[in-house]
């Protein structure tokens, strides 16, 4: 069994990213497992598994271990709970198995060197490089605790208000986020790395399909057709979700990002 992991930030389209992996019948993805808010942590935590070995922990997950049989027989029993059986995987059939993980938390755990010590760990990097569209959309999660669009709705007019007095402290927080993920894909040789980038993987219907197609060669499964399941919450320039943008940009003035608000 291959080994691979998503290697990313919050809100840059990774919950997609996983959902159309996880359309493959020879990929497992089992999604976030640092953040103690997650499902996988929850049953490591619950079975007393990996309490002080973070990088087993990792290891395990990547494994046909005691913790993945677990989750794999949970994930199995909801699946069959929600009528989905087509949905159900055994593990005897699955070739590559991973998690997604964002580059601040396996920083914050001490794995910042996790990805570069296991060579045959292969690695996507989901790259978003607009800072204000992750800091509009981290704001509007927080806002209404939407985490992904999975009914269509979206969100096309001016909803937040960010204290003008804050908005340069937000803008270096998600920067320097952005720089710590470029670092770490950066520390790994380029034949472990595949890169995407938020803007081509939502450009049109093809161009993600390109993408979801080099992805699964890169990772050495064979073609699958996938489908879009989850949409773009905000779908206008991140700027004019910002209602008292007029103060937010006269307060960034004579700053690195003077005149951001205005592309």
């Amino acid at each position: 069994m291959e080994r691979h992991v998503i290697l990313t930030l919050g809100r840059s389209g990774s919950n997609t990213l996983v959902n159309l992996l996880n359309q493959h019948p020879d990929l497992l993805n089992v999604g976030e497992v640092l953040g103690p808010w997650n499902r996988v942590r929850q049953v490591r935590d619950k079975l007393g598994l990996y309490p002080d070995d973070t990088a087993g922990y990792l290891d395990a997950l990547t494994r046909r271990s005691r913790l993945v049989l677990s989750m794999s027989a949970v994930r199995t029993a909801g699946r069959l709970a929600r009528l989905r059986p087509g949905e159900v995987k055994p593990l005897g059939r699955i070739r590559t198995l991973g998690f997604k993980e964002f580059a601040t938390l396996m920083a914050a755990d001490g794995q910042r060197g996790w990805l570069r010590d296991r060579p045959d760990v292969k690695v996507v990097g989901l790259v978003r490089d607009d800072i204000l569209g992750r800091l509009v959309s981290w704001q509007l999660l927080d806002r209404t605790g939407v985490v992904a669009n999975r009914d269509g709705a979206e969100a096309d007019k001016p909803v937040l208000e960010i204290a003008p007095d804050r908005i340069g402290a937000l803008l270096d927080t998600v920067a320097a986020e952005n720089r710590l993920l470029t670092e770490m894909l950066e520390e790994l040789p380029a034949r472990q790395v595949r890169i995407l980038r938020y803007d081509d993987f939502y450009a049109d219907e093809a161009r993600r399909q390109a993408m979801i197609a080099d992805v699964f060669s890169f990772l050495g499964l064979r073609p699958w057709r996938t489908e879009i399941r989850m949409k773009k919450i905000v779908t206008v320039p991140p700027a004019q979700m910002i209602a008292n943008r007029a103060a937010c940009a006269q307060a960034l003035q004579g700053t690195r990002f003077e005149g951001l608000l205005d592309a």
